[in-house]
């Protein structure tokens, strides 16, 4: 029986967090943030060419000062893309409503917190309350200051441009660094990874679809004049580090059931 529970156990932990519970994963995940960080505040250009791709230059009124840069980020006055944003922007929240509900819904029910089919919903959602609620939305765009491109000098803004993982007093609240948006949408990246092992036929392909929906929502937010590049991708990439590390670490910590612990399987 114990043979049956350890491995039955696993199976079940190990198909549901995976790849993420990798160690690697998340090893790799951290590299590839600070990598980006290094690269986006070492090279603040790419940030203003890639804006630089959705803003229109305009004739400045008249009166303006010699120079002054003026135009626009036409995609931000779209009514067609703005519904766009609004959908993508509430979807994440959406279902991590509903992974929440579940949860508490099982926990309800009887089912233990420690049982290993519970283990991909409390991953999920502690990984979008740390990531995409505490260190996004509670720390990082209050305390950054780093102003949005569209009220940036090279874009016809007033203050000046700061480049990646730089903090200033610029911006008082809901600042440019990160993108809120493109954590949240990164974060369902790791909710796919999460699909039980009976529905791993759909894996791949909803993985794809969640990627797609990543760099539509990011791109939107860049298009906007919103976000930088380096917004985005940092965004993403400290969500899905905190989730790989989270599920490895659950992986791990229930890997030996408590005495008098059969995880749902026959005695």
């Amino acid at each position: 029986m114990g043979d049956t529970v350890k491995g039955g156990r696993k199976s079940a932990v190990g198909a549901g967090l995976a790849p993420f519970s990798s160690p690697v994963a998340a090893a790799s995940l951290g590299i590839a943030l600070v990598l980006a960080l290094l690269i986006f505040h070492g090279f603040p250009a790419i940030d203003r060419a890639v804006s630089g791709l959705f803003f229109v230059d305009a004739a400045c009124p008249a009166g303006q000062t010699h120079g002054a840069i003026c135009g626009i980020f036409p995609a931000g006055h779209s009514a067609i893309l703005s519904t766009v944003r609004q959908f993508l922007q509430h979807l994440p929240a959406a279902i991590a409503t509903g992974l929440g509900a579940a949860y508490v819904t099982r926990l309800a029910m009887g089912t233990p917190a420690r049982d290993p089919s519970m283990t991909p919903l409390a991953t999920a959602l502690l990984a979008y309350l740390l990531s995409v609620g505490l260190l996004v939305n509670g720390l990082l765009k209050p305390f950054s200051g780093r102003p949005r491109p569209l009220y940036s000098e090279p874009f016809g803004g007033a203050l000046p441009f700061v480049p990646a993982g730089e903090f200033t007093n610029y911006c008082p609240s809901n600042c440019s660094f990160v993108s809120g948006e493109a954590a949240a949408a990164a974060w369902l990246i790791g909710a796919v990874a999460l699909l039980p092992q009976r529905y791993s036929s759909l894996r791949l392909p909803a993985f794809l679809a969640a990627v797609v929906y990543a760099v539509a929502t990011s791109t939107l937010r860049i298009s906007f004049g919103a976000h930088y590049l380096s917004d985005t991708v940092v965004a993403a990439l400290a969500t899905l580090t905190i989730f790989a590390v989270l599920a490895g670490f659950e992986v791990r910590h229930r890997k030996t059931p408590r005495p008098g612990e059969t995880f749902g399987l026959s005695a």
